[in-house]
Formats: C-alpha cells, sequence, structure tokens
C-alpha cells in the first residue's frame, strides 16, 4: 500500500475521458454519485447521459457550479466525497491538539468500529492521503472508493492519529495505509515498527521489566506532555489485544466497547482505563511506546 491515492486521474466528464480508461475513472465517479442517491443507470464505468444528468444534478444542489465534468481535487469531487461518507477532515497542524481535535472529530461522526484492520489487497477499510490534498483522507473498502459511513478499529485509528501528531497529514512517511501487519497473533508493534517510539520500559528489584501492570506504574513512566501508545497483552506476550493512546493522563481510542457497528472513539482518565481492563480480564499487562 502506499500513504496516499488519486481517486480519479483525470477530468471526467464533458470535455473528459468518456471510456473506462486503465484505472476506471468514471466507474469511481458512477460508484460515488450512486453513493449520494443520484440516478447514474448501470455502472458500466463509461460516460454517458444518465450520468452527467446525475453529476450536474449534484453540483447543482450542492451550490456548484453545473459543468457537467468532474476534475482530480476540484470542489465538486471534494463535495462528491464527503456527501458519500468517507472523506476526514484533517486538523492541519502537527501537535497533541491536533490530534485531539481529530479524535473529537471522529466522535462528533460518530465512526463505527470494524473488527478486520487495513489489509493489502482489500478485506476492509483503509485510510489513504488524497493525492494532491494534504487536508483530506479518504476510506476505501476492498481498496475500492465506495459509500460510507466511515469504519475503524484501534490498528487503523492509532496509526492515523499518530501520523497527524507526527507530520500534520496522512500523505507521507511513516504513515502508510496498510496495518496487516500489525496487531492479532503477530506479535508486531506499530508504534515501534512504523514511527520509531521505543519500547518504555521500568525497574523493579534492579531488573528492567519490559511491562506494565497497573495504572501508577504508567504514570510514574511518562511524561504527561508526550504521546504514547498503550499495547494491551491478555496472554503474556502472545499477541497484541488492543491498542491505545496516551497523553496527559488520558486514553484516547478506538474499541468495540459498546459492541460491533457502534460509536468507536472515546477517552477516559488512564486510571478508570486501566481498572476497565482489569475488570474484563485480570492479570492484563500493558506494553508502552513513546519517549523515555
Amino acid at each position: 500500500m502506499a500513504a496516499s491515492r488519486k481517486v480519479i486521474h483525470k477530468r471526467i466528464g464533458i470535455g473528459g475521458t468518456h471510456g473506462p480508461g486503465p484505472d476506471n475513472d468514471v466507474r469511481v465517479i458512477q460508484t460515488l454519485l450512486k453513493a449520494t442517491n443520484q440516478v447514474v443507470g448501470s455502472l458500466d464505468g463509461r460516460w454517458g447521459k444518465h450520468t452527467e444528468d446525475a453529476l450536474r444534478t449534484f453540483q447543482t444542489m450542492n451550490g456548484l457550479q453545473s459543468t457537467g465534468f468532474i476534475e482530480p481535487n476540484d470542489d465538486t469531487l471534494i463535495k462528491l466525497l464527503d456527501k458519500a461518507g468517507i472523506l476526514i477532515t484533517l486538523p492541519g497542524t502537527k501537535d497533541i491538539a491536533a490530534m485531539i481535535r481529530l479524535h473529537d472529530w471522529f466522535k462528533s461522526k460518530h465512526v463505527a468500529y470494524e473488527w478486520e484492520a487495513a489489509h493489502k489487497g482489500g478485506g476492509t477499510r483503509a485510510y489513504y492521503g488524497l493525492d494532491g490534498n494534504s487536508k483530506y483522507v479518504v476510506q476505501t473498502n476492498h481498496t475500492l472508493f465506495e459509500e460510507g459511513p466511515l469504519k475503524m478499529n484501534c490498528t487503523t485509528y492509532v496509526n492515523l492519529m499518530l501520523s497527524v501528531y507526527a507530520t500534520g497529514t496522512a500523505h507521507q512517511h511513516p504513515y502508510d495505509a496498510d496495518c496487516s501487519k500489525y496487531g492479532g497473533k503477530q506479535n508486531k508493534h506499530l508504534a515501534n515498527d512504523r514511527y520509531g517510539l521505543p519500547l518504555v520500559t521500568r525497574m523493579n528489584n534492579g531488573k528492567e521489566v519490559r511491562y506494565f501492570s497497573d495504572a501508577e506504574q504508567i504514570q510514574d513512566a511518562v511524561n504527561t506532555s508526550s504521546v504514547y501508545v498503550l499495547e494491551i497483552d491478555h496472554d503474556r506476550a502472545k499477541g497484541v489485544a488492543h491498542m491505545a493512546l496516551l497523553t496527559n493522563n488520558n486514553v484516547y481510542e478506538s474499541t468495540n466497547l459498546n459492541g460491533y457497528d457502534c460509536d468507536t472513539c472515546m477517552s477516559t482518565s488512564l486510571d478508570a482505563y486501566i481498572e476497565r481492563q482489569q475488570r474484563r480480564n485480570k492479570g492484563t499487562i500493558y506494553y508502552l511506546f513513546g519517549p523515555a
């Protein structure tokens, strides 16, 4: 995968392409128009009267000039992605405040939880920076630009949030939409492998310990003004069961606490978060990645 993707590669419609082409840009626009309840006829990847009428109707309904064409990153495309429910607007800065604003934006959109991570080649939703426009991220489903709503899980959430914190975008290294290597029984760590955050350890009776058992141990190890990634392990080094972000003694996460297809993004105090995890799985341990 990659950090960013083009939705279409050239002008579609009047004065533009009228056939499928190698990337089938016409089919993409037909699919997005259908997602906004426009009547486009067959999703055949060919420009015709039904598709043109649908595009003009969409433009008129949304206060746009009825041009009968759409171009990469123009106002019509941005509005179409938004109305299709697959556009994420980034805060525009790179800091903790921007990360929290994005979290709050997800909460306001009632983004739902999806179990599977983003796999190369399809299978679930993944988040790409909109190529050519650093303000936006766009969701794919099975690698396709399809109707929303937005969904994510803990891995795709942490991946995007860390990128916003580090670079302010999702368009450049180290961000990558592919999260297939992380989580589950693979015992690999997105925070360290992709973002270079080292594992934080603690000393116990003169010995280095690589995990934490309670909130007090974690609080003693962190700088409250920095960002950390908390990974949960229920089985002692057998895999990553969940990951979340920690800053200023508050935990930010995407979780299926309320069941699948429910609102996913929530925040709570570190004490409450650890209490909840221990209540659900006694003996849970925590790996912490971030500045020493």
